[in-house]
């Protein structure tokens, strides 16, 4: 009877080791897919927040122009997916082409307007 129970408690003793281990595999995995995330980006505010002009001015100075400039090309895009529930979707494509402009690149065919964006996602 003693060796069941002594049974009972290392095996629940190992249990408790996975879970830990696996807590901590979790964790480790979900900070892997953060730094992935701001690598992908190379933008430092990768918070969803709109891109300003002084911080492409500022990713001009340190050679980050190709980074910022897809960075604009990301959130643009997320905007034409949702466009129908930005009341704004026409201001934040003419304040992509000023950024783009000011990078001395132009935005693809397919972004300047809603109407490219989804004839282009239709073909």
């Amino acid at each position: 009877m003693e060796a069941i129970s002594i049974l009972s408690i290392l095996f629940f003793i190992v249990t408790i080791g996975v879970e830990i281990f696996l807590i901590v595999k979790f964790i480790g995995l979900c900070n892997d897919v953060n730094a992935i995330k701001s690598y992908i980006s190379g933008v430092s505010s990768s918070s969803g927040n709109p891109i300003s002009i002084r911080e492409v001015k500022e990713a001009m100075l340190t050679g980050r122009e190709e980074q910022i400039y897809l960075a604009i090309l990301e959130r643009l895009l997320a905007v034409m997916k949702e466009y129908d529930l930005h009341p704004n979707g026409k201001q934040k494509i003419e304040a992509a082409e000023r950024m783009c402009a000011i990078l001395g690149r132009q935005l693809p065919e397919q972004l300047r307007s809603i109407e490219a964006y989804r004839q282009y996602m239709q073909n």
